[in-house]
């Protein structure tokens, strides 16, 4: 049997999020952490060496080190197009890209220089997102709507996401989760709206409300700030049937539930999911799948620039 092949991976940005997650993902799934870019001084992690600009790391580290940018979206592109314009691989922490222009620059020049570009959706190397998109493929001409609800009861403090800016908003940090599904499965004509928006600076608290079609079915959805957590996908069938996946968007292990109701009667599954951070960062890109993920990349930032659109002008009517 062959052996699998081995990461070497440098960090962009520590932060909470990458020391807790993404490097104790590393060692778990076998890859090893090779050198990290921090403005930091001294490093938070002092066993390999660190970078003080990503520049610098560039033109000492090998190429086939995998970067991973782990820091905020509004400077992804520019660090995205510095990677792609050298031919490296770049693994971006979710939301890719803020609009459509600059996902789309970045992806053509990993493809003309043979780079490889992801967005780090955790949630798709999970068992019960395999089970979702299968779900949907086989029962594509019966579903009639979809329904996704992601709601937290307050956001991480002291982070990016009290940036009063749109691409702090729980649009690019929670919606992107629900519209990538969208875009995974190829919903056709996908057009969604905001119907609802509830937005308060001073507690930071942000709640959103999508409405639409994709591929004639009705698609009703809602993230942000509420009362309680929630974090849920359900495919309603034409017989008046439903699948429902929760919890859906996931990164830690667990077990997780998976429901099929036929009339009067719901079936419920358990399925038992590893790190799903660490199944990602197993994944051999380069042989297949760049392609469509660097087209999903794409059509994500252009569903999400054209909804902070919408924001925005609620935002300025209640300023009004």
């Amino acid at each position: 049997m062959e052996a699998r092949k081995q990461f070497k991976y440098c960090i962009v940005g520590l932060g909470a999020h990458a020391i807790n997650k993404i490097v104790p993902a590393i060692e778990q799934s076998g890859n090893s952490l090779c050198a990290v870019v921090t403005s930091q001084n001294p490093s938070p992690i002092t066993a390999v060496p660190s970078f003080g600009t990503l520049h610098d790391a560039v033109d000492v580290l090998p190429r086939e080190c995998i970067y991973i940018l782990s820091s905020p979206p509004a400077i992804h592109f520019e660090q995205a197009r510095l990677l792609a314009s050298n031919g490296l691989d770049v693994i971006i922490e979710k939301p890719a890209f803020l609009t459509f222009r600059d996902a789309k620059e970045v992806a053509e020049l990993a493809s003309s220089q043979g780079g490889s570009v992801i967005e780090g959706f955790m949630h798709r190397y999970s068992d019960t997102y395999a089970t979702a998109v299968s779900c949907f493929s086989e029962n594509t001409e019966k579903i009639v709507g979809i329904k996704s609800s992601f709601t937290v009861p307050q956001l991480p403090s002291n982070t990016f996401r009290s940036d009063a800016e749109i691409h702090s908003s729980v649009l690019y940090d929670i919606g992107c989760y629900i519209v990538s599904f969208c875009v995974d499965v190829e919903l056709e004509d996908l057009a969604l709206s905001v119907v609802k928006y509830v937005y308060r600076e001073q507690d930071n608290h942000e709640h959103v409300v999508l409405k639409g079609l994709g591929s004639g079915m009705q698609l009703d959805f809602d993230f942000g700030v509420a009362d309680e957590y929630c974090n849920e996908l359900t495919l309603f069938f034409d017989n008046g049937n439903y699948s429902k996946f929760a919890p859906f968007y996931f990164g830690r292990p667990g077990s997780r539930s998976y429901q099929q109701f036929h009339g009067k009667e719901i079936v419920e599954y358990q399925i038992v999911e590893t790190n799903t951070f660490a199944n990602m960062l197993s994944t051999n890109f380069k042989p297949s799948g760049q392609l469509i993920r660097s087209t999903n990349i794409v059509s994500i930032a252009a569903q999400l620039e054209g909804l902070a659109k919408e924001i925005e002008q609620r935002r300025l009517k209640n300023l009004m």
